[in-house]
């Protein structure tokens, strides 16, 4: 289809007009509104939201009215003038269009009203001089701000962000300005009239007002009459009647006087119909200063919402409103918002002029106030007034802990600590920019007790003199189940430095022995924590132990000791006076069980360097409380699958680097026949017999007769020399008097010709087949006879045997295989990226990546070729030494003869005796085009592989036998290189051969 010429042209003119009508306007208004760029961010996030609550019809005003033409409904931004494409860009990628629910059309014609009203925006914030990223901003919510701006700008250095909610520390409270949110929260808009407001009695009529006269009686009737520019009503019945002037009461009367006089038989109910529009002017420190029209019911605070309010740096308590010139009106916005006095709230005339002055001077108060906050003083001189101007003191202050920030005389910073329960104090005079900060009280109770953890009622109980233990828990009734009676914790913050405290307590004790000694004698703000035997205690444990931490020094250790390994709940736990070994694994809710009791390891720090030093216990003969420990200890517990050297890691560390010349590291190594070899720390005259423990014990292939310690001297200073001394592992006394040096390596050797349980699996056709345990040197023949022999049904020559050391091998061969077939692949397909294969080298490289896929599902299975036939008839010559984990799988006699690979179609035959190899590849429909007929060969049912023809000089035909399978495999001429894609067909073949035959064997 032709498009006519003429349509060419009415588009560039329709163009051309849009690009006018938008650029020209734009820069006008501009031009006329220059004031617009002065206004803060505030200002203008209102504006804007001001725009975004009118209907579209005082959107149209609005844009009308700032020189702003409406623009076309254009689908697209790319029709915009260039200053404008950014911004509507903008605003299309910020604003995602959803696809309307609606019908095609309704859904059409929103999608076209949410296009048009973007647009709209983009052109309203583009002339108020709004950036590219404010239109992000405000899509989001957050307030525009430009660069060196702030939203309140004060001279008090506190924080004053608009922020509303209190901080926790009168330093940090962050405080606002008082009374200008009254302006942030309003909703109201500057293009509504106050049209639904009561008309008082004290209304002046005026040019513009409309009447509403009803008259009833001999007829109804009713006129709504204006009054004219002249003040005058033309009542049709009576005549004009002069009004402006009057107010409402006294027109009414004047009016129901003259219908009275006038007309015989009616009365009248006169009211006000729709009021005449004045014009006001709000200036000085208003948000949106200049002229308004507004209802003539408007009052000063509905001017002063109408222009956005009063910026921060505007007075809220010194407002005027002037009338010819004079103040005839005074607004303190502070009776408003503290009060509710509405008394200067004074309606508005023609011509009145609402100015609002420069701020005054302001003080801060922060803390603990009611309301606290930034504010302005008028009448306010002392501190008591400001006190009382922010709502008075909260229970929770303390006015004794107070003061004032001041800037003095010279301009310095200067704090005066204020006690204001003394009169004086609150008579202190204010300055200009003076911050008042009250604190609370303390957190702390005095004469009190608390108990925590395992109970039914936690919390704070009285204190009084003599309280104990058992009166703050006075029977098991008041524990949770399964509460730990044998270890709680007593906290006491100890006079006057408040140090922590720590004291151990038996519940089970204080509630049997009441006023005893075990029931401990209770002081003020004592703590008592009760733990459960079933849940974790390290989180109610871990804040005191971060106090106890905290008390350390130099001179002195943190009051913690640390329980690892085999307990019920290892960690960190509070040290207390006379603790016992016995007392800390009772914190840690006692040993789990099978814990070694032989070997407990204690490591101990000295002062004052800090040197550790280690020690062991056996439980078994030593009771636990008869080992006090010290502060810093680390109390070691092994279990039997522990690893010990790792548990091990941190104390061997430690005595690691404390090492030095003429101080050897304490540790010695223990290697071979134990339970546990490796590194374990020297003890202090630490005998052979220990370290045996230590390592667990031996194993039970361990050489108990001797053993051989490896020692390393220091001769004169000069060398090192390396000692072997062998000792009788047979003889105690010899090994508990055996003491161990540093860095002596002890090793215990293996019991001779011990080995662990050897077994093979014999699987098919034998009497017995099962699991047989197998001793060294044992032969496959030897483990058939134990079988019971072999069936009639056994085809010997099928037999399969696979060994697990040959998986391991045949795993390591498919990974190297598969590696380079991958890195020829790729090699390929980053050449084929720069030069064009032809269609046969794309061919060859499709062939490739199935292989690769099929060598990614072949599975090892470490097949090992044997002929089982004459194993059992010449076991000399050919019997198979038996390995752990070997696997014999003799199937019944199979009459079958596969052919497999590149045939017309792979399939299985009967076996006959007469037919050769290409007999066979005949009968499975011949071989297909990419076959390699060259090299043609045949797995043998034992696994083993030969080719038809013989050798190369000998050229006698291979006879087939049942079970063999015939691989034709792929011609790999095209597929280089050669040897590794052979290679990958044969791994194929062979793996596909041995599966079908366990796959037959398992059937």
């Amino acid at each position: 289809m032709q498009i006519p010429s003429r349509f060419f042209i009415w588009n560039i003119i329709f163009l051309t007009l849009v690009s006018v009508l938008w650029v020209v306007p734009s820069a006008y208004a501009k031009t006329q509104n220059p004031t617009f760029q002065n206004l803060s961010p505030e200002e203008k996030r209102q504006l804007f939201e001001q725009f975004q609550r009118l209907t579209p019809e005082q959107k149209q005003a609005a844009l009308r009215e700032q020189n702003i033409k409406e623009p076309k409904k254009e689908p697209s931004s790319k029709k915009l003038p260039d200053e404008m494409k950014s911004d509507a860009l903008a605003l299309e990628e910020e604003t995602p269009e959803e696809t309307p629910e609606e019908t095609p059309e309704e859904g059409k014609k929103n999608l076209d009203e949410m296009k048009s009203e973007r647009r709209e925006l983009s052109l309203f914030v583009k002339e108020k001089g709004v950036s590219r990223g404010a239109v992000s901003d405000l899509s989001k919510g957050k307030p525009i701000a430009q660069k060196g701006s702030a939203l309140v700008k004060t001279p008090f250095n506190v924080g004053l962000a608009p922020q509303t909610e209190m901080q926790p520390s009168p330093d940090e409270q962050v405080l606002k300005l008082f009374g200008y949110e009254l302006f942030t929260q309003s909703a109201s808009s500057p293009f509504s009239l106050m049209t639904q407001l009561p008309v008082l009695s004290e209304y002046i009529l005026g040019p513009g007002d409309t009447v509403k006269i009803q008259l009833f009686g001999k007829e109804n009737l009713v006129h709504e009459l204006m009054v004219t520019r002249e003040g005058n009503i033309d009542f049709p019945e009576i005549g004009p009647i002069t009004v402006a002037g009057l107010r409402f009461d006294e027109f009414k009367a004047l009016l129901q006087d003259r219908i009275n006089k006038q007309l015989i038989g009616f009365n009248a109910s006169i009211t006000m119909g729709e009021l005449r529009s004045i014009q006001v002017f709000v200036l000085g420190e208003a948000k949106r200063p200049g002229a308004y029209t507004v209802s003539g019911l408007t009052t000063l605070t509905n001017a002063l919402l109408a222009s956005g309010g009063v910026l921060p740096t505007g007075s809220l308590r010194l407002i005027e409103l002037k009338r010819n010139g004079k103040v005839v009106q005074t607004l303190d916005l502070y009776d408003l918002l503290l009060k509710g006095d509405t008394r200067g709230d004074k309606r508005l005339l023609p011509g009145d002029v609402i100015f609002i002055p420069p701020v005054g001077k302001r003080i801060a108060v922060g803390g603990e106030v009611l309301r606290p906050a930034i504010y302005e003083l008028k009448e306010e001189k002392v501190v008591k007034e400001l006190i009382k101007l922010a709502g008075g003191f909260l229970p929770t202050s303390y006015p004794k802990s107070s003061r004032i920030e001041r800037i003095d005389a010279k301009g310095d910073r200067t704090i005066r600590d204020l006690d204001l329960t003394e009169p004086h104090n609150q008579e202190v005079r204010l300055q200009d920019g003076d911050v008042i900060r009250v604190f609370p009280i303390l957190e702390k109770m005095e004469n009190v007790v608390y108990v925590k953890g395992h109970v039914w009622r936690p919390g704070g109980y009285a204190w009084k003199e003599g309280i104990r233990v058992s009166d703050l828990v006075k029977s098991v009734d008041e524990l949770k189940p399964k509460a730990d009676l044998n270890y709680a914790i007593l906290k006491r913050a100890l006079p006057p430095t408040q140090e922590i405290q720590i004291l151990a307590v038996n519940l089970e004790n204080a509630l049997k022995n009441l006023g005893k000694e075990g029931d401990l004698v209770l002081m003020p703000r004592d703590e008592l924590t009760v733990f459960g035997m079933e849940e974790g205690r390290q989180d109610a444990i871990k804040p005191i132990v971060e106090e106890l931490v905290s008390q350390a020094s130099y001179q002195k250790y943190p009051a913690v000791i640390k329980i690892v390994g085999h307990v019920k709940f290892p960690g960190a736990y509070p040290f207390h006076e006379h603790m016992h070994l016995g007392g800390a694994l009772q914190a840690g809710a006692g040993l789990l069980p099978e814990a070694d009791l032989a070997y407990v390891l204690v490591y101990r720090k000295k002062e004052p360097t800090g040197y550790g030093e280690v020690f062991s216990v056996n439980l078994n003969t030593i009771q636990g409380e008869a080992i006090p420990l010290q502060p810093a200890d680390e109390i070691v517990v092994f279990g039997p699958k522990h690893n010990r050297p790792k548990l091990l890691k941190t104390v061997v560390d430690a005595l690691r680097l404390q090492a030095s010349i003429g101080e050897p590291e304490k540790i010695v190594r223990v290697t071979g026949r134990v339970r546990f070899p490796g590194e374990y720390p020297l003890e202090d005259k630490m005998s052979v017999k220990r370290l045996l423990i230590a390592a667990g014990g031996l194993t039970e292939n361990a050489f108990s007769l001797g053993a051989e310690i490896t020692r390393y001297e220091i001769i004169a200073k000069k060398s090192r020399e390396i000692q072997h001394v062998s000792i009788s592992l047979g003889n105690g006394q010899e090994m508990a008097e055996s003491y161990l040096s540093p860095h002596d390596v002890l090793h215990i050797q293996r019991l001779p010709n011990f080995s662990n349980r050897e077994y093979v699996t014999i699987e098919g056709e034998v009497q017995f087949p099962g699991e047989y345990t197998i001793s060294r040197d044992e032969t496959l023949s030897q483990i058939i006879k134990r079988a019971g022999g072999i069936t009639e049904g056994a085809y010997v020559e099928a037999a399969i045997f696979t060994r697990e050391d040959l998986i391991k091998t045949e795993a390591e061969r498919l990974k190297e295989v598969k590696a380079r077939v991958q890195s020829e692949l790729e090699a390929e397909q980053i050449q084929a990226t720069v030069n064009e294969k032809s269609e046969s080298e794309r061919a060859a490289m499709e062939e490739k990546s199935g292989l690769l896929e099929k060598l990614d599902s072949a599975v090892p299975l470490g097949r090992l070729v044997i002929d089982l036939n004459r194993a059992l008839k010449d076991p000399k010559t050919y019997d198979v030494k038996l390995r752990s984990g070997d696997r014999l799988f003799i199937p019944r006699f199979r009459q079958e003869v596969s052919v497999m690979g590149e045939v017309q179609v792979p399939i299985s035959h009967l076996y006959d005796a007469s037919l050769s190899t290409e007999d066979y590849i005949e009968r499975s429909g011949g071989v297909t085009v990419k076959a390699d007929e060259g090299h043609v060969y045949i797995i043998k049912a034992n696994g083993g592989m030969t080719h038809p023809a013989g050798t190369r000089w000998f050229r006698t035909e291979q006879p087939i036998a049942p079970g063999d399978t015939i691989v034709v495999p792929l011609d790999v001429d095209h597929i280089k290189p050669l040897e590794l894609w052979t290679k990958v067909t044969q791994i194929l073949y062979q793996s596909a051969v041995t599966v079908a035959a366990l796959t037959n064997l398992v059937k």
